[in-house]
């Protein structure tokens, strides 16, 4: 793969922009805040919606597609879990290190694999995005709501339908798919309008990640900081590449699929470890410490994986 790293660079660059803009503040926080709450609630459910909606994908390809990266994620998450009890790990330090650990920043992913791969890469990384949103919103939210609660009486089913429910990730998914499945989807204005809102998500979110980051506050906590950066940044992504080996994924395929694993964890963990009882203070180290060493790490990881992948000679 010629270039992975000039490919890379200006995603990460424009973290970078964000930052600075943060720092020098020409915009309010509660700007970064608002146009985060945008790209949630409008920009990235029209983006994957789109995608989904009009996207044609091998039907022999969502099966080994889904079991690859789902398989994997079950590995990291049920290691960090057994990991988390053999150290004796507190509640809230062990529900952010699952986060680090498994969660992915969605908004860097699409953007790589539309950077290296073009739109045929950004189709099959929304599929992965799907995967991801529905497998990860169905385990580490639970998970983080039962290791918030002291109480095992409290009705916790109802605690996760209700984030569930209302999650415009997960309507959006469900809508695209759906859609997807009709034979002849007529819905021309709907896919022009989404496709322009979507155009509008990944560089105003990631300038608000990059906003995000707090190196003042960084403090190094070996233990469970170095457990979630090595289990998402090495182990997630060793797990992809040998079940989509197994499941007999190749190219573009399997390398989008490599993306995923090998992204930082999701800016959004920190408003989620504070709403759900997290060590709050933990999850922006993880956070910021991810997201910096993946500039390094992903592309190293991606020249790896081609090593078991080639690719066509047109990448």
């Amino acid at each position: 793969m010629i270039g992975v790293l000039s490919a890379v660079a200006p995603v990460f660059g424009l973290l970078v922009v964000g930052q600075i803009l943060f720092r020098v503040h020409i915009f309010s926080d509660e700007f970064w805040q608002q146009s985060a709450r945008l790209v949630y609630w409008v920009l990235m459910p029209s983006l994957l919606f789109w995608k989904l909606g009009s996207a044609r994908f091998e039907g022999e390809l969502i099966l080994p597609y889904a079991a690859a990266l789902a398989g994997a994620f079950v590995l990291v998450v049920a290691g960090v879990r057994m990991a988390g009890a053999a150290l004796s790990l507190p509640r809230p330090v062990t529900s952010s290190v699952l986060q680090g650990a498994a969660r992915h920043n969605t908004f860097i992913a699409l953007a790589i694999a539309e950077r290296i791969f073009g739109q045929a890469g950004l189709a099959l990384a929304s599929l992965a995005a799907a995967i991801l949103v529905l497998v990860t919103n169905m385990s580490i939210t639970p998970m983080m709501v039962e290791l918030s609660r002291s109480d095992r009486d409290m009705n916790i089913g109802r605690a996760i339908l209700r984030d569930l429910y209302r999650n415009p990730i997960l309507i959006a998914v469900f809508s695209g798919l759906a859609v997807n499945a009709l034979p002849a989807p007529p819905f021309a204005l709907a896919f022009d309008l989404t496709r322009l809102l979507g155009s509008a998500a990944l560089p105003l979110m990631l300038l608000c990640v990059g906003a995000s980051l707090r190196f003042e506050t960084f403090r190094l906590s070996p233990g469970p900081l170095m457990l979630a950066t090595v289990s998402k940044l090495i182990v997630f992504p060793l797990a992809v590449i040998a079940l989509a080996s197994i499941a007999g994924l190749s190219g573009v395929q399997a390398l989008v699929l490599v993306i995923f694993a090998a992204v930082p964890t999701a800016a959004s963990s920190q408003a989620l470890a504070r709403e759900l009882g997290g060590d709050v203070p933990l999850m922006v180290n993880v956070v910021t410490l991810q997201t910096a060493l993946s500039f390094l790490t992903l592309p190293l990881t991606l020249l790896l994986a081609e090593g078991w992948f080639p690719l066509p000679p047109q990448f």
